[in-house]
């Protein structure tokens, strides 16, 4: 099973995730599906809900364990102490979320609805949601979706590239969370072909700004955590209390075209290698895979140039 892992680092990464998630959720959305007032929930089966989101990073942990030991693990986690990487893309973290959701909002309006009345009132909610949502998604994914297996996918492929298929395997991780009654963009909501291709859509657009922001941050995964935190929150819909589910349910759907604006400008000025310009040594080193294998992986880092001249990456024992 080590050699296994070994040899395929990133599909094992993967199949732990979805099998940690799954056997938690699938009997969780069952027992909601069965009769379970989602409202009136017990603590333990929000708890194991709570517990099936940190799939994707317990599953880096144990493949980077198996790869490398105690000192790559300590490695994949000292992403977390990247913080210090400028003002404004904190600035960009904290404002991109809220304008896409405004511009939807807008066009919301535009096309002869309402949000009905504005309660500024709201406001220590609208800051408190982030924090909330933290738990529940950003803490439990990044460090393996952003902290593992993006930097492996841009071992091998471009920024773009990465970001098309991780955002693909992110989307169908969350499958039974479809059928759940929170959970994803489209739960609560019937399940068709349709609501799974803008979930897809949606997701790989998110997906592409989160690699323009890792990317250029050095791999930060505090801003990954932030990002997803606010992207996730809805953290403008307190400040109008009469929207109804059903409005919430078209603005949110409305998000993915300034979502897609955003991210189709960030690869027109980036362009799809990197979707960060010229990286410099030092950041290509930074965003690359903590571990390395053996044979393949080996191959010159693909998001820039300069990765020839750049600091050599662990390579994991035979």
């Amino acid at each position: 099973m080590r050699a296994r892992v070994r040899r395929h680092p990133l599909l094992s990464q993967v199949v732990v995730s979805y099998a940690f998630s799954w056997v938690l959720w699938i009997p969780a959305v069952l027992a909601w599906r069965l009769g379970c007032d989602p409202d009136e929930a017990p603590w333990w089966l929000l708890l194991v809900a709570l517990v099936g989101s940190y799939g994707p990073s317990v599953a880096a942990v144990v493949v980077t364990a198996v790869q490398g030991g105690r000192a790559a693990v300590g490695t994949l986690f000292s992403r977390f102490r990247i913080w210090r990487v400028g003002l404004r893309w904190y600035l960009v973290v904290l404002a991109a979320p809220p304008l896409a959701l405004a511009v939807a909002m807008t066009s919301h309006v535009v096309q002869g609805h309402s949000l009905g009345r504005f309660d500024p009132g709201q406001w220590p909610l609208v800051l408190g949601l982030p924090l909330l949502a933290l738990p529940f998604g950003p803490l439990g994914e990044e460090l393996g979706w952003r902290g593992y297996a993006l930097p492996a996918l841009q071992s091998r492929h471009t920024a773009l590239t990465s970001s098309v298929i991780l955002g693909v395997v992110w989307t169908f991780w969350h499958l039974p969370a479809f059928w759940a009654p929170s959970g994803t963009l489209i739960s609560g909501s019937p399940v068709t072909v349709g609501a799974v291709a803008f979930y897809l859509v949606f997701t790989i657009g998110l997906t592409i700004l989160m690699t323009w922001i890792f990317n250029n941050t050095n791999g930060s995964l505090p801003l990954a955590v932030l990002f997803h935190a606010m992207t996730g929150a809805g953290i403008l819909f307190p400040l109008f209390p009469d929207l109804t589910d059903t409005a919430i349910a078209l603005i949110t759907r409305a998000n993915v075209y300034p979502v897609w604006a955003m991210a189709g400008l960030v690869i027109l000025l980036c362009g799809g290698r990197s979707l960060a310009g010229n990286l410099s040594p030092q950041t290509a080193t930074a965003v690359s895979p903590v571990i390395t294998r053996r044979g393949p992986a080996r191959r010159r880092q693909r998001l820039a140039p300069p990765m020839s001249h750049a600091a050599p990456v662990e390579e994991a024992p035979e």
